[in-house]
């Protein structure tokens, strides 16, 4: 049996890729031109909440405050909690009322994400807490940092150096 060749050129192939690249650079510089006042203006920040109070706070925006990233704002804090274990503000950031208020807050200023920094250790708490948010229309995470409990590195997701343990989704 007499086999044959196919013979292809391949001559367009550099040019495809060339015109590739370059529209990809372009494309990529256009994006960015048309976020940066946006960016600058904090319009494309997350927006995040964080529910609880004292030293687990504290622990949580630390670790925040340490990546130095421009992608997110703390709005402030909610707790139930009125006394030296939850004071009014935390590092910069103030108390802006209860649980309770932080559903009609949630659903009036385009809140993107709750923190719960509460130590896995309060269960009863957490789950009372949990209970209380989980129809919001808003991403529910609690906070790794508050506690001694630590689980491998893959059970978080992070923003910025905080270990974050998905509740819910919205």
């Amino acid at each position: 049996s007499k086999l044959t060749t196919l013979s292809l050129d391949f001559s367009w192939l550099g040019a495809w890729l060339a015109l590739s690249a370059v529209h990809f650079v372009l494309t990529r510089l256009v994006a960015n031109l048309w976020a940066a006042p946006a960016i600058r203006a904090g319009r494309l920040q997350k927006r995040i909440a964080i529910v609880g109070g004292g030293q687990a706070a504290e622990d949580a925006l630390n670790l925040l405050e340490q990546s130095n990233s421009g992608d997110f704002r703390v709005i402030g804090l909610f707790d139930d909690r009125y006394d030296n274990r939850s004071p009014a503000s935390v590092r910069k950031h103030r108390k802006l009322g209860t649980i309770t208020d932080l559903a009609p807050y949630a659903r009036n200023n385009g809140l993107d994400l709750i923190i719960v920094a509460i130590p896995l250790a309060a269960e009863t708490r957490l789950l009372q807490i949990l209970k209380r948010l989980w129809e919001l229309p808003v991403d529910i995470r609690i906070s790794g940092a508050a506690g001694k409990l630590r689980l491998s590195r893959g059970a978080y997701t992070y923003m910025g150096a905080l270990p974050l343990l998905s509740a819910f989704e919205r």
